[in-house]
């Protein structure tokens, strides 16, 4: 875009239970080096057991490479939430200030064989209708080693906490919660 390295993306997945789609204005070197500016648009619907959702948001997000091992990131975000066949089916209006910490000891970015990546992401939000105030945490350690020398057969290893503290649970939209497992994960229940 322009001829100064800008990127236009645009990203869906409509076949699934989860469809969304996604577009991305991506400015490098925002301010300075290694600093990226992207607004992001987002719509997503999805069904599930507990819920159904649909939303759309915008959001302008700062992103950057502080080390060669160290990221972290900033966002402004509106979403609107648009919940049904739950204890709280509510339309949300929500105010959001992502925050977001990655440091990584991996041998390569794509496909580590060695070391250890911690995530950490804060999320303050702020639901305007109804009003509520909470915060969504969430910390991700994943490691990996080989198990031969030739990095042949690697064992990869990860652990996800998270947590939400602030208003009581019936106020928090049901998409907006922490819930055990997920489609891809074992779940206990239904």
């Amino acid at each position: 875009m322009r001829g100064l390295g800008e990127r236009f993306k645009v990203k869906s997945d409509i076949w699934q239970r989860k469809q969304n789609g996604i577009v991305q204005y991506i400015i490098p070197d925002f301010k300075v080096r290694h600093q990226e500016l992207r607004f992001l648009f987002e719509a997503e619907k999805e069904i599930t057991e507990g819920y159904d959702e649909f939303f759309y948001s915008g959001s302008v997000l700062v992103d950057r490479c502080a080390g060669p091992n160290l990221r972290f990131s900033y966002a402004g975000t509106y979403k609107q939430l648009f919940p049904s066949k739950s204890n709280n089916n509510r339309p949300s209006h929500l105010l959001k200030t992502p925050l977001y910490l990655r440091y990584t000891e991996t041998d390569q970015p794509y496909c580590p064989t060695h070391g250890y990546t911690l995530t950490l992401r804060c999320v303050p939000t702020f639901n305007i209708s109804p009003q509520s105030t909470y915060a969504i945490n969430l910390a991700t350690l994943t490691g990996y080693r080989p198990v031969f020398e030739n990095d042949f057969l690697v064992l990869a290893g990860k652990i996800h906490f998270g947590s939400i503290f602030g208003s009581k649970t019936i106020t928090i939209p049901p998409p907006e919660r922490l819930y055990a497992g997920s489609q891809c994960l074992l779940r206990g229940y239904k």
